[in-house]
Order: structure tokens, then sequence, then C-alpha cells
């Protein structure tokens, strides 16, 4: 909590951390003044006070023990009982309704006398707009920033964003590479499948920790054990396992693209079931790049070697890199419980889309089996989506919120302001920056908000100083110009 700010009637300015646990070096960046962070500008504009919430069961919130090898709870599924949307959204409620912090005993600071502002990108962006949906009589107003609120189990256009983003040579070759393992995996002899399942497991290790998602070979991993949904998940290493592409955009297959597209057949030396990684890593890449891609030159099984080459070479940290696995252990088991239990969301494979990118095998199916049903055997066998959908999805009408999605985050396809290009199946409502009339919900086909141009996922919460302005500085100024709207038609409750 940051007080520094606070007047006497001054709003709370709630951010909501989302899934993974705070730290106090987390919260003393956010909160010391050295990168410009949103709610803490807001505070200091409308003189209120700045509060940095920890989800149940994550960080130092976790309400049991866990063990050391998965981060999975000791006692099994009783521990997650209470681990789901209602529950978490109650948590806020009830917070808000008794807040009276140290210091401030002459401050009337409970959302029954002041006004909560709810804040959060991603996840904590859905968890704002429906903290003002479910309780508009606690949270006044809500900035929910790259909400993907139309939860589905299936979420194969996740990748369509990401496709659109690449040079066309670049995606034809992906999907040349892919198609080509598939059919390995499905009509190939014991030879061809043997020398794939090498090749895909000294990818795996080569690649930035291996992919995260190759989770059912048990003790010491062998190229024999690779299953299908493996195959799935290593083939995906670029595009998949790797947030990347929603935090940074483009720019980050860049290299793979360009390692690909340059990779140079003429000195690639033939892989067998003894050659070293090297074999796959090492190569000139100085072939000059031709409209079409590799596979109209050369065929799909030099496309596959140029995807693998690519994908190794590209995915290498540098000495001083931080590692990619985000959270504790214990922290990604609880997401992994919350999306195998409510909120899904999975991106799947687009087969047998001609633009496809993943494999076949990293399907719904395999998905829930491998993913939700290994780790979770007492889950439901479908995730109860009806709980999240309930608050609107894509038809939701809060009054008093302010959504925002970057243009090519791929989770803008389940995001309010979704549209037909990404996904067929959105509504198209039409983002207006024309701030409603306080406590008004806006219409069916409209959207209080902004739609960043080429920017990716939570681009406006917050920023470096030094950096030039950009999206949190668009943001800001468009939610202050509501909250001057909406801020003077706040009534205190009667108690």
């Amino acid at each position: 909590m940051k007080d520094a700010y606070y007047r006497k009637g001054g709003p709370v300015f709630f951010y909501d951390g989302g899934e993974a646990g705070l730290n106090d070096r987390a919260a003393a960046q956010m909160l010391g003044g050295d990168i410009l962070f949103a709610p803490l500008e807001l505070a200091r504009k409308h003189h209120g006070i700045v509060i940095i919430w920890e989800h149940r069961f994550f960080g130092e919130s976790m309400p049991f023990e866990t063990n050391g090898k998965d981060g999975i709870a000791v006692d099994g599924f009783e521990a997650y009982g209470y681990l789901n949307n209602e529950q978490a959204l109650e948590d806020v409620v009830s917070f808000a309704q008794n807040f009276q912090p140290a210091g401030h005993g002459n401050d009337e600071l409970s959302s029954d006398s002041t006004p909560w502002i709810a804040m959060g990108g991603s996840y904590a962006g859905v968890r704002a707009a429906m903290m003002r949906l479910r309780n508009p009589e606690v949270f006044f107003a809500s900035w929910s920033s790259s909400a993907p609120v139309q939860t589905e189990a299936e979420n194969s256009e996740y990748y369509n964003n990401i496709v659109q983003s690449m040079p066309a040579n670049c995606s034809a070759d992906v999907h040349a590479a892919i198609t080509h393992a598939d059919e390995i995996l499905l009509r190939g002899n014991d030879e061809e499948i043997a020398l794939l399942k090498q090749v895909l497991f000294l990818t795996n290790n080569a690649t930035f920790g291996g992919s995260q998602d190759m989770i059912t070979i048990p003790g010491e991993r062998k190229a024999d054990d690779i299953t299908y949904f493996d195959a799935a998940s290593i083939l995906a290493t670029a595009f998949h396992t790797f947030p990347a592409f929603q935090m940074v955009g483009y720019r980050s297959l860049d290299k793979f693209c360009n390692y690909l597209e340059t990779w140079n057949p003429k000195n690639a030396t033939q892989f067998t079931l003894t050659s070293p990684i090297s074999v796959l890593a090492d190569n000139s890449f100085d072939a000059s790049p031709t409209f079409d891609g590799l596979r109209s030159k050369y065929g799909s099984e030099t496309a596959f070697y140029a995807f693998i080459g690519a994908t190794i070479r590209s995915s290498r940290p540098l000495p001083d890199s931080p590692s990619r696995q985000i959270g504790s252990k214990a922290d990604r088991a609880s997401w992994t419980w919350m999306l195998c239990n409510e909120f899904a969301q999975f991106p799947v494979s687009e087969y047998p889309s001609p633009a496809s990118i993943i494999s076949r095998f990293n399907n719904i199916s395999a998905v829930l089996d491998n993913f939700c049903q290994r780790q979770f055997s007492y889950l439901p066998p479908q995730p109860k989506v009806k709980q999240i959908l309930k608050y609107g999805g894509w038809n939701m009408k809060p009054s008093n919120v302010m959504f925002t999605n970057g243009e090519i985050d791929p989770w803008r396809a389940l995001s309010i302001q979704s549209s037909k290009d990404i996904n067929p199946h959105a509504l198209d409502r039409t983002t207006t920056q024309t701030v409603p009339l306080c406590n008004v919900a806006p219409s069916e086909d409209e959207v209080f908000g902004i739609v960043y141009e080429g920017a990716v996922h939570v681009s406006d919460l917050r920023r470096r100083r030094e950096d030039r302005k950009g999206n949190v500085d668009k943001g800001l100024e468009l939610f202050e110009k509501a909250l001057d709207a909406w801020l003077p038609c706040f009534r205190p409750r009667e108690t």
C-alpha cells in the first residue's frame, strides 16, 4: 500500500496482481516511483491510495503446504476446493468493505464511503471488469487491460494474430515443417519416427530450459518416451511455450524467422540417430531468403530441419538472461488448477487450417489429458466455463469501465475488443473514446476504451520513466478523463 499522496476523500486504486505471487522487490518497484506505474500516477492526481493485491493461493497467500517436486498441495484435491473465481472475487469484496489501515483512524476508506477503482491486466484485467459487474456497489470503476473475457476451452484463434504478423515465407515454412513432422508421426515407419523423436528430444534439451509443456515423461527422459503431445509441445516452442510474442510482438519472432529463411541447405549435415545437437544447430545461415520460402525450393524436409535449427538458435539465452520460468512451482500449480477447472482458454492447433503453425496433436483432448488430468486427476472432464461466461464474455456491458487492448496481442482474440479478422466468432464491437455517462452501461455494439495500434499484451499499465511516451500515457489520459467525469457522481452508501 502507498498513501503518500492521500488526502481525505481521495479514491482507492486497487491494483490486482493476478496469477502470480508478489514480493517486496516487485512492490517496491511499482510503488517506489522509479517506473511510471499507472495506479500510482492516478493516485498522485486524485490524491488517493494505491493497494497492490496478492491473489489467494499465490505467493505468500498460499494456505497450505506444497510438495517440492511440482508445487502441488500435499493434501490433494481438498486443498484446492476454495480456489475458484467466485471465492477469489469475494476476497476482494470483503477486503474493500472492511478496509481500515493503520494510521487512518479518522478516514473512512471502505468501499461504502470511498470510491474504489479496480485495475489489472490479462487475468487481472478480466477480474477488474468482473468486479464492477458483480459488485457495482463496491467497485465504482475499473480499468481492464488486455482481458480475455470470452472463455472457451479451445482457443485456436490465439495464433491468428501471430500468423498475420509473420512474413508470408516464414509462416509458410513453419506450416510445412509442422505438417512434415505430423505426417511422420501419423504414417512414418519405425526408423522415421525414431529419427524424428531424437530430433525433438535434442531440441527440447537445447532450447531455453526445455518445453514447459513436456510433462508426460517421468524421471530420466529418453527420446523413445516422447508422446505425440510432447512432440507437439516441443514443435510449438517458438510460439506456444514462449510468452515473448504477447509481450513484445513480432520482434520476438524476428530472429527466428531470419534464421529460418537464411538456413543454408548446402552446408547442412545429414542427421542420424547418433548425431550431436550441433548437427541441428550449426549452420551458416547465409542463404538468400526467397519470396515463397524454403519449402517451395527444397521441399518440406528441408523446411523442417531449418525450422528446428531456427528454433534452437533463436531460443538460446544470453549469459545474463533471466529464466523464462515465471513464478514458483506452487504458483504455476495454482494457475493450472484455475485454467483446468474454470477458465480454460487453451491455445490449441488450428488444424486443418492451411495456415496452421501448431501440430494437430496439440488439440483440446490432448491438452485436457496431458496438461490437466495428469496433474490433477480429480478435475472435472471439462472446465466449468459457464462459471466465467455468466458475466457476459464478449457481451459484457459494465458501466464505468475502460477496456484497453494491444492490436497484435494474441489474447485480443478473446477480448471484448476482438474483431472478425482474428476471430470469426467475435462481435466486432466498435471501440469509442467518448466517455460514457456515469453509471450508464454502453450499447451492445460499443466498447469504451482503446485498441493500441501495433501494441502487445498489457502494454499500458507501466513503463520505464526514461522511455518515450506511449500506451501507458495514452491510457492514463483517457482514464483520467473518464474519472473526471465519473467521480463527481459517487455517493457514499448509508450504513
